[in-house]
């Protein structure tokens, strides 16, 4: 996954599937680092970021359920309200 376009036309399970991915590979690419260094040691960025990418996404899906039945904390709820209104 390259773009937040791309994630956010997932479903959950195809997104927690592709976040089990990313952290198996993160984890494969971080020992491989410390057993020799990577040619190329951006890739372990780029994995950290579709990471973070994909589990931002999951929550704001969380948030945006929480929110839909009434349930949303007080907390998440000031956060919702400054994003609305940017």
């Amino acid at each position: 996954m390259a773009n937040k376009n791309q994630v956010q036309n997932l479903s959950n399970e195809e997104l927690s599937a592709l976040l089990g991915d990313l952290q198996a590979q993160l984890a494969t690419l971080r020992y491989e680092n410390a057993t020799a260094p990577l040619a190329n040691n951006s890739v372990i960025n780029t994995v950290r970021r579709q990471i973070a990418r994909t589990l931002t996404e999951l929550r704001a899906r969380e948030i945006k359920t929480l929110a839909a039945a009434g349930t949303l904390p007080a907390r998440d709820k000031k956060i919702a309200r400054r994003r609305r209104s940017k």
